[in-house]
């Protein structure tokens, strides 16, 4: 049988797990703030309805650990962007495999050589989503390392090149 809370115990749940209440005019929303100066918010209409309504505790909490695992990715790739160190390391690491860098998109882009178009393109924050994970990864077995940025490149343009292939071939 499922457990059941009220509005006044989802916030008081999620502002014990970092989160903080607003009533902006869109709507109820959770923002969540890193020490780092991050900030996150979360809009959260299904609270919208009346105090005494009952919500289920289950389906709050996988909502609650869904937005933080979110807010943390995020906050770790804010908290990357603000190392000027491990950024300069990205940059010169897709200098050297031959990619440009459109800083308006913030998005790297591979154009092969002797074609005008890009053979593929990739966000700033993907590469570095893929990078932490690999550095996640390492720290739990030890016998892993962290992918190099060329092999997360590598499987970008892999990737590029088969679905290529795929288009071409099905035409």
């Amino acid at each position: 049988m499922p457990t059941y809370i009220k509005k006044d115990a989802i916030i008081r749940l999620f502002e014990s797990n970092g989160f903080k209440m607003v009533n902006p005019e869109s709507g109820p929303a959770f923002m969540f703030r890193s020490k780092s100066g991050f900030s996150m918010e979360f809009p959260v209409k299904w609270l919208d309805g009346p105090d005494d309504r009952d919500y289920e505790l289950s389906k709050v909490r996988h909502v609650l650990n869904n937005m933080a695992a979110s807010a943390k990715e995020e906050d770790a790739i804010y908290t990357f962007m603000r190392n000027g160190k491990k950024m300069q390391e990205l940059f010169d690491a897709a200098k050297e495999y031959g990619m440009s860098y459109d800083d308006g998109d913030r998005m790297f882009i591979y154009k092969k050589k002797g074609t005008r178009g890009a053979l593929f393109v990739c966000e700033l924050d993907f590469v570095i989503a893929a990078r932490l994970k690999s550095e996640r990864l390492a720290k739990l077995d030890k016998g892993i390392r962290p992918f190099p940025y060329r092999e997360i490149f590598d499987e970008l343009k892999e990737s590029a090149e088969r679905d290529r292939k795929e288009s071409k071939g099905a035409k």
